[in-house]
Formats: C-alpha cells, structure tokens, sequence
C-alpha cells in the first residue's frame, strides 16, 4: 500500500533499483547452506516423484537465483529504423516485395 503525502517528496529510505542488503546476504546463506547439503539435498531428490521435484526445484531456483527483470525476459528485437527519407512510392515498392 502506497502511503501519499501532501506536497512533499519522499525522502530516506533506498532509491529504485538499489538492491536489498537483507535480501542479498539471505540469499548467500541459503545458497552456502544448499552448498553444504549437497549431498542430502540429492539424497531427499532421489526418494521424490516427479511432481515433488519439480516442485522443489522451482522452489530452490527462486531462492539461489535472481528475478529477471521484464527487460531481460523481453526478448523481442528492438529495431529502430527510420523509413522517414523514403518516398510513398518507395514504401509501397518494399511492402510489395514482402508479399
């Protein structure tokens, strides 16, 4: 919930995009605990069904990896071509050779 203050800007607190410490050193203990477990993690792996190691493995993959953003997931070429020196008749030509 998004609290609203009249006429003044926010202030203190982390600016957008700095990431979380919190976040960060949680994350590395997980990731050093699943390191030293290794070995039973594959022990419990072997005695689930598939439906269960699926499920652990979406589970452990958002622990030990980081959200992607929708740029990096986004992966439609941006094409920025600028057809503005070109006559009408020139674009007519080229939308009919795509036909």
């Amino acid at each position: 919930m998004k609290i609203q203050r009249k006429n003044r800007d926010k202030t203190g607190g982390r600016t957008k995009g700095t990431p979380n410490k919190l976040t960060n050193e949680v994350r590395q203990m997980l990731v050093n605990f699943l390191d030293e477990k290794f070995d039973e993690v594959v022990n419990i792996w072997n005695e689930l069904d598939n439906h269960e190691k699926i499920s652990l493995f979406l589970q452990l993959s958002k622990i030990v990896l980081p959200k992607l953003s929708h740029d990096i997931v986004n992966d439609e070429p941006n094409y920025n071509i600028d057809f503005s020196h070109l006559t009408t008749d020139e674009i007519r030509e080229l939308l009919n050779e795509s036909d």
